[in-house]
């Protein structure tokens, strides 16, 4: 009983990974997005590697001087930039953000409109972004599926050993 309690867990859990990997672009229905942070700009809070999830359907509105926002910048070929607000203007009634590292004593050369925010920053995970931007590339893929692939036939293997075992 209780081997066949592990095995089911033991092949949801690899269910998961495999669907996970998979259709990585529709895990958490969308509301939530995954950042990999590739600089450090914003240590020691956030480090390079880590996974910054956002909240893109958070209303602009709410946001304050001080909130970390997940942002691009539509002039320049940068990956989306994830910096606290410096600072909110009001011009012509469209919020105009600036922007600030948090290891910087000036604002970004930039300003940032509401159209421009991809996300509000709602929790981090260190070193999960590494192994994030690994498996989004299609060796990475490949690899864990491989890998996911193999755990389940030594296990197979093992328990079918372990019963022949038992049997005799």
């Amino acid at each position: 009983m209780f081997k066949r309690i592990i095995k089911s867990i033991t092949i949801m859990v690899f269910l998961y990974v495999f669907i996970a990997i998979l259709f990585e672009p529709i895990l958490i229905f969308n509301r939530y997005q995954h950042y990999a942070v590739l600089t450090n700009s914003m240590e020691p809070t956030i480090m390079v590697g880590d996974l910054v999830i956002s909240d893109e359907r958070a209303s602009h509105d709410d946001l304050r001087v001080g909130d970390i926002i997940v942002f691009e910048v539509p002039e320049q070929d940068l990956s989306p930039i994830i910096h606290y607000i410096h600072d909110i203007e009001v011009v012509d009634g469209t919020r105009i953000y600036a922007t600030i590292a948090e290891n910087s004593d000036t604002p970004d050369p930039y300003e940032t409109t509401s159209e421009n925010i991809m996300g509000h920053y709602v929790f981090h995970m260190p070193r999960i972004g590494q192994f994030m931007r690994f498996i989004s590339h299609p060796i990475g893929k490949a690899v864990v599926i491989i890998d996911v692939l193999l755990i389940y036939i030594i296990y197979k293997i093992w328990f079918s050993k372990k019963e022949k075992l038992d049997h005799s």
